[in-house]
C-alpha cells in the first residue's frame, strides 16, 4: 500500500509529466515544417515584421483619472452603505456627501482637449 502512495507524490508526478511532455515535443518536432530562420525573427515586439521605429510619448493621465474615479465611487459606496438608516440627520448627511461625490465625478469626467 505504501508503494502505491509513492507514485502519486508531487515530485514523481512532476518528473513523469515532464518526461512525457519532452517526448511528445520531440515527436512533434520531427513532423513540424522546416524553414530558414529569418534574422528579424528574434527582434523584440516584431515577430519578423518590418516595423517603423518611433518613440511614443507615454501618457497615463487618462488612466489615473479613471483610477481616481473608481476609487471615489468605491469609497462613496462604502460610506453610504455604512450609514445607519432611519435617522433624518444621516439622510441629510448622506445627501450632502452624494452631492460632493457627484461634483468630484463631474470634475474628473470633464475633458480638456486643449492639451
Amino acid at each position: 500500500m505504501e508503494n502505491q502512495n509513492f507514485w502519486i507524490t508531487a515530485p514523481v508526478l512532476f518528473t513523469t509529466f515532464m518526461i512525457l511532455a519532452s517526448l511528445l515535443m520531440s515527436i512533434c518536432n520531427l513532423f513540424a515544417a522546416k524553414s530558414q530562420d529569418n534574422p528579424d525573427k528574434y527582434l523584440h515586439y516584431s515577430c519578423g515584421e518590418d516595423m517603423e521605429v518611433h518613440n511614443p510619448e507615454l501618457n497615463y493621465h487618462a488612466y489615473f483619472r479613471l483610477a481616481l474615479l473608481f476609487g471615489i465611487l468605491h469609497i462613496a459606496a462604502l460610506i453610504i452603505s455604512t450609514i445607519p438608516p432611519g435617522n433624518p440627520k444621516t439622510k441629510t448627511l448622506s445627501g450632502v456627501y452624494l452631492i460632493g461625490v457627484s461634483v468630484s465625478i463631474f470634475i474628473l469626467l470633464e475633458r480638456n482637449d486643449d492639451k
